[in-house]
C-alpha cells in the first residue's frame, strides 16, 4: 500500500523535460511546484516517512480510494496508520512510476491539481492506480494537499 519495508523503492519520473533531482530550469512555474510537490509525496509514502508526508497535507485533507471502502475520510490518522504497520521481510522491493503527468493551476495561483498514472512494480507483480491530488496555497502561501482520490485500473 504505502509502505516500502526492505529498502527505498526507485521512483522514477516521466514528465516533461527533467532532471533525476527536479525540473532542469531554474524558474519553475506554479504547475512545476506542484509536480516536484507530488514527487514529494509519493517519495514520502513509499519510503515510509510519515513526517514528510504529513508536512505536505493538510490536517483537515480529505481522500477517497479503494481501501476507505466508499468513504471520505478526513484528516490523516487514516493514512497514519499505513505508515505504522510493522514490517515485512517478506515483501519484495518495489519500483512506483508516474506517467501522463498533468497539472493544473487556477484561481490566481492559489488552487490546483494534478492527475497521472501511478504504475508499480512489487516483484511481478504490478498495479495501476489513477490519481488525482487536489492543492491549495495555505496562509504561508505554500502548497498543501487538501483532497487526493485515487482509482485502480484492472
Amino acid at each position: 500500500m504505502f509502505r516500502v519495508i526492505n529498502r527505498v523503492p526507485t521512483l522514477t519520473r516521466k514528465v516533461g523535460v527533467v532532471t533525476q533531482y527536479g525540473f532542469a530550469t531554474e524558474t519553475k512555474t506554479q504547475a512545476e511546484v506542484l509536480i516536484d510537490k507530488v514527487y514529494d509525496l509519493v517519495r514520502a509514502a513509499t519510503s515510509g516517512n510519515f513526517a514528510a508526508y504529513k508536512a505536505l497535507n493538510s490536517p483537515t485533507s480529505t481522500c477517497i480510494e479503494p481501501e476507505t471502502r466508499g468513504n471520505i475520510i478526513s484528516g490523516l490518522a487514516f493514512h497514519e496508520h499505513y505508515f505504522s504497520l510493522p514490517a515485512d521481510p517478506n515483501q519484495a522491493p518495489s519500483q512506483t512510476t508516474l506517467t501522463n503527468v498533468r497539472a493544473k493551476v487556477c484561481c490566481e495561483s492559489k488552487m490546483g491539481f494534478v492527475t497521472y498514472n501511478r504504475v508499480t512494480q512489487r516483484g511481478v507483480d504490478v498495479s495501476v492506480a489513477q490519481e488525482t491530488r487536489i492543492w491549495e496555497k495555505d496562509s504561508a502561501d505554500e502548497w498543501v494537499q487538501v483532497h487526493f482520490h485515487k482509482s485502480l485500473v484492472e
